[in-house]
């Protein structure tokens, strides 16, 4: 598993709410990327497959697209990969998954997860720790390993 790579396919802000923008490179520091509008609520980063988003977003039943968007939108990986304390880096930036899968939003009628396959979103997204600062740009490979000093 460490020996794994991640491409960065598309990133995405939100300069205001409700507001999404793709954009070819982010600046991160430690309370998050500058210039999103959910900098301040947690200092998180959010990544997903690429795959996984384009087909839950072009679902209209899925009720999480309306109120979820991932920052870091990358090649696709296993759910099994990326468990908590992985880090991802690509020489600059140093990121650490803190959190596997979101909330559902059932409570508010999304049926998505009632499909024979779950929700992708619930599985596939990881939240991500800023380690260190940078930016990341589109077609930036991540190199996963095993973080050895977390803060």
């Amino acid at each position: 598993m460490y020996e794994m790579k991640l491409d960065i396919l598309q990133l995405c802000v939100s300069p205001f709410r409700n507001e999404r923008i793709m954009i070819n490179e982010i600046s991160l520091d430690l309370g998050g990327i500058k210039d999103d509008y959910h900098r301040q609520k947690d200092a998180l980063i959010t990544l997903l497959p690429l795959d996984t988003w384009q087909k839950i977003s072009s679902d209209p039943d899925a009720l999480c697209v309306r109120r979820f968007y991932a920052h870091i939108l990358s090649t696709e990986y296993d759910n099994n990969d990326l468990p908590l304390d992985t880090c991802l880096e690509n020489g600059n930036v140093k990121l650490q998954v803190v959190a596997v899968g979101k909330s559902c939003y059932k409570e508010d009628g999304c049926t998505y997860h009632l499909t024979s396959e779950g929700c992708s979103l619930v599985r596939k997204t990881r939240f991500l720790r800023i380690l260190s600062e940078g930016s990341l740009s589109v077609n930036d490979r991540l190199e996963v390993s095993l973080c050895s000093n977390t803060q």
